[in-house]
């Protein structure tokens, strides 16, 4: 009797119930972020079905394990991952010609620094929230820096890879598990020219 009056209430309310203003209190789209002290953001939310579906999409290909290279394998869990899926895509989407803007300008990240850290190229930057990449005391300095692709800047602060600078050029040292001497290594592109 339950499945003939089921299939009766079907086929003479196929749109089911009516929407209430409850249902409109629970949205679809919610996000909540939450700044750390040390500058981190925590966020939290969910999607509704449409829209999931359209995040997945663009975040599952950017979450693929790397292949392996001279570092071995890709060791990353799939929630790191998935976080470094997530900082690719806003990459991605701050490339965008048609990002909102705020104030007359695009997204942007401040850095603020004295000028006379400006003037000797030495001493320590803020970003725009408050942090520094330098948090743990080092300094920002010419002398201690060294332009990394995503992936081999988590390489770095993840593993046992070191990257040591002298004279202004950076040697890496492989962790024992590559070369049990740990040989420092360098860039052959930048060898020094010859006169």
């Amino acid at each position: 009797m339950r499945v003939v009056a089921n299939r009766i209430r079907a086929y003479l309310d196929q749109d089911g119930k009516e929407p209430d203003d409850a249902d409109l209190v629970n949205p679809d789209n919610t996000l909540r972020l939450r700044k750390k002290r040390d500058g981190r953001v925590e966020f939290a939310g969910s999607l509704g079905p449409v829209e999931g579906a359209k995040f997945e999409a663009l975040l599952n290909p950017l979450c693929k394990p790397r292949p392996a290279d001279a570092h071995g394998p890709d060791t990353r869990t799939v929630l790191e991952r998935q976080g470094d899926g997530f900082v690719d895509l806003l990459d991605l989407a701050s490339c965008s010609k048609d990002l909102p803007r705020e104030a007359g300008q695009r997204p942007q990240v401040t850095v603020t620094f004295s000028w006379d850290n400006l003037l000797t190229g030495q001493g320590v930057a803020t970003l725009g929230n408050g942090t520094l990449e330098w948090q743990h005391g080092g300094a920002t300095d010419l002398d201690n820096t060294v332009l990394l692709c995503g992936h081999h800047h988590r390489v770095v602060h993840h593993t046992d890879w070191e990257i040591r600078m002298i004279s202004r050029i950076p040697w890496f040292i492989p962790p024992a598990l590559i070369d049990p001497e740990r040989r420092p290594l360098r860039n052959p592109l930048r060898a020094p020219m010859a006169a």
